[in-house]
């Protein structure tokens, strides 16, 4: 099968705002669930599959027997019971809870994945379209992306109230980056004028980074596709994000913090 082990990433949708507000979420919830981009990705394993799929939420793996039950955690407070059946190309899992009952049907081909949603307590049928991640996207892995531009991004290093002399070399600084895989893991290497620094995580999963002698930082950085997001944890409770968007030509990162209203950016070239 041509779509094994392909990245499949979300083009658009239908009706799915129809399906979500069906469900009876909290505004703000039901809202990040309409606009969250996702991908996804299937995989044979011995005699059963495996489906990943990534959301800046983190990512999360459904492994199943075709025609086998299976529990799926949605919520901390929800456990589903799910049943996969497999005809060719179209994977269809019926998935139930307190007594209501949604089917999603994925149909594969070679460069798309349509998802269509029905359940028992809607009238409505909702689509999510996905496309096949080119794999020249992917040429970025390995490649060395050196520092060209900013925008914006002395308003960000002023807000971090840094001493004048740390807020001024951090400015001027001139860094190159390179993300590499490594099995399940990913590489991060930035070399800046102190050296270089190494970040290596697994996508959706938390690690420590020393971002000074006194702080350490939480971080979770997830990978959906050539977007490359990191949410940072600083001790005091604030949160920094650099969202990295790769081409094979350019990196753009992207930063937005807690603390502060505006958005800066930092522009690499391969």
């Amino acid at each position: 099968m041509a779509y094994f082990g392909k990245v499949f990433t979300l083009e658009k949708n239908e009706n799915f705002d129809g399906f979500i507000n069906s469900l009876g979420l909290p505004k703000e919830k039901a809202e990040s669930y309409v606009k969250s981009k996702s991908s996804q990705k299937i995989e044979k394993d011995g005699d059963g599959y495996i489906i990943t799929t990534t959301t800046s939420q983190g990512v999360t793996e459904m492994k199943f027997k075709p025609g086998v039950e299976f529990d799926q955690q949605i919520t901390p407070e929800i456990v589903t019971k799910n049943v996969m059946t497999v005809e060719g190309d179209k994977f269809t899992q019926v998935q139930k809870a307190d007594g209501k009952t949604i089917t999603f049907i994925r149909e594969f081909s070679a460069d798309k994945l349509v998802v269509t949603i029905t359940s028992n307590f809607w009238d409505g049928v909702a689509k999510r379209i996905y496309s096949k991640l080119n794999e020249s996207e992917m040429a970025f892995f390995g490649k060395l992306y050196t520092h060209e531009s900013n925008e914006n991004f002395d308003d960000f290093v002023n807000s971090l109230n840094l001493p004048q002399e740390h807020a001024t070399a951090y400015l001027n600084s001139k860094i190159s980056q390179k993300i590499e895989k490594d099995g399940d893991e990913y590489v991060l290497t930035t070399n800046k004028p102190s050296g270089p620094s190494v970040m290596r995580f697994k996508s959706g999963v938390e690690f420590e980074e020393k971002i000074t002698a006194d702080v350490i930082g939480k971080n979770t950085i997830t990978v959906d596709g050539n977007k490359v997001t990191q949410v940072q944890k600083l001790p005091d409770g604030k949160t920094i994000t650099f969202a990295r968007e790769y081409s094979a030509d350019k990196l753009v990162v992207t930063i937005t913090a807690s603390f502060w209203n505006g958005t800066a950016k930092r522009i690499y070239v391969a």
